[in-house]
């Protein structure tokens, strides 16, 4: 498990957090100076990240991250002599800054108008977990993309219209791996047109003319008979969904 929280001076502090010794420790240093704190909690380790700032030093309680400047994300302040200097925010300090409103961007969004929990109004508990589980997977998706690309995020309606267009071409199995595509079935002629052995029911209306009934004659069988292209013998023929009808009928 890997995970991280921003320490500030709220209503609790944790225990194993010497705040004001680090806060003395790191007076004097240049902005952007970083050093990590080792502590150890019932055999379970874990770090304590600081970076120096103007008026405060940074304290980042995690179980990951590194020390190293990020070149990509770099950031101002004004010093004590009111001079504009810049440094670059350590690795662990701007993934923070990156991802901290990412929890508030799927909530705003999973709120938005025509939230599934809302328009889908079964409230048979299994399904809102349904829903919930639906709801937050495609804000993932929709901020990851965003994010990823570096481009806004697709409006709501718009990336469920594509996604709804995309979903009956899926290509992924279950085990996550992309299969190959669905091949384009060739449209048949009338030479070619072989039909599969099934079950065809026949219509209501069947039967020769009896003069003397004055009606239809009865039809013994609730299935048509229709010669294969195959193999020349009337047979009753189903659709391709049935099982296969190998028996001729005589």
């Amino acid at each position: 498990m890997y995970g991280q929280s921003l320490i500030k001076k709220r209503k609790y502090w944790p225990k194993w957090v010497p705040g004001d010794q680090i806060g003395k420790w790191f007076e004097g240093k240049p902005l952007g100076f970083s050093k990590t704190l080792k502590q150890d909690i019932d055999g379970i380790p874990f770090y304590v990240h600081c970076s120096r700032d103007t008026r405060f030093v940074t304290k980042m309680m995690s179980t990951h991250g590194l020390l190293t400047p990020n070149p990509e994300h770099k950031t101002w302040r004004q010093n004590q002599n009111n001079q504009w200097v810049n440094f670059l925010y350590p690795e662990f300090l701007s993934r923070h800054n990156h991802s901290k409103h990412w929890v508030d961007d799927v909530n705003n969004r999973r709120h938005d108008p025509i939230g599934l929990e809302q328009v889908w109004h079964t409230k048979w508990w299994p399904t809102r977990q349904f829903t919930f589980i639906c709801s937050v997977a495609e804000s993932n998706a929709a901020n990851c993309r965003a994010r990823a690309t570096k481009e806004a995020t697709t409006p709501q309606l718009q990336f469920r219209q594509k996604l709804a267009q995309q979903m009956p071409m899926n290509r992924i199995n279950d085990d996550g791996v992309r299969g190959e595509s669905p091949l384009r079935v060739r449209k048949r002629g009338r030479d070619d047109r072989v039909l599969d052995h099934g079950l065809v029911a026949r219509p209501n209306v069947t039967g020769g003319w009896s003069n003397s009934l004055n009606s239809r004659t009865r039809v013994n069988t609730m299935y048509a008979k229709t010669k294969c292209a195959t193999c020349k013998t009337n047979l009753f023929v189903m659709g391709t969904t049935w099982w296969p009808c190998t028996t001729p009928i005589s």
